[in-house]
């Protein structure tokens, strides 16, 4: 929106999920020390029953490592915000897509939530309030809240003065 771009993306960041990441790095700790300590084997044809229960146990615990690695990426791609010139959109959903369009004018307020990790690294929880019932949009873990806060309330100030200009010469030809 400034300095010509005609729209701005915003994602979840992954410094959101710096959580997902820690415990992944744990379970793969874990996963190594099983391996090392336990003699675990690791085999695609496993020939005894230790074997097949060793290498299950060793694929079911990097699966917990995958899944907390992913669960953000497909976060990421599942859902996203885009500011444009007249409106916020929030697009959600991968298979099922779902988009609700929020023109400027019936914005009724901009939140920003920020926790401890959030002030350090500079992300927080963006809301963006409507007139309209049940028409709310979320987006949590943006980078630069108070920035992307700012440049929404700015245009919904200036959609609100133009109404108002609008009206204000209406009322001015009336009187003439």
């Amino acid at each position: 929106m400034e300095n010509g771009q005609k729209e701005i993306v915003l994602k979840t960041s992954r410094l959101y999920f710096l959580g997902n990441y820690l415990i992944a790095a744990l379970v793969i700790v874990f996963l190594v020390l099983l391996y090392t300590n336990f003699n675990m084997k690791f085999t695609l044809f496993p020939k005894t029953e230790g074997d097949l229960l060793s290498t299950l146990i060793l694929l079911g615990i990097f699966g917990i490592a995958a899944a907390m690695i992913e669960q953000p990426e497909w976060e990421r791609y599942r859902l996203r915000m885009v500011l444009t010139l007249n409106e916020v959109i929030k697009q959600e959903g991968i298979i099922n897509k779902e988009r609700v369009i929020l023109p400027y004018a019936t914005v009724a307020d901009v939140r920003v939530e920020k926790n401890v990790l959030g002030r350090i690294f500079n992300y927080g929880t963006l809301s963006v309030g409507s007139f309209k019932a049940d028409s709310d949009m979320v987006l949590k873990g943006v980078r630069y809240p108070e920035r992307i806060h700012a440049m929404i309330q700015n245009r919904v100030n200036l959609v609100r003065e133009g109404q108002l200009e609008m009206f204000g010469k209406k009322d001015k030809a009336e009187k003439e």
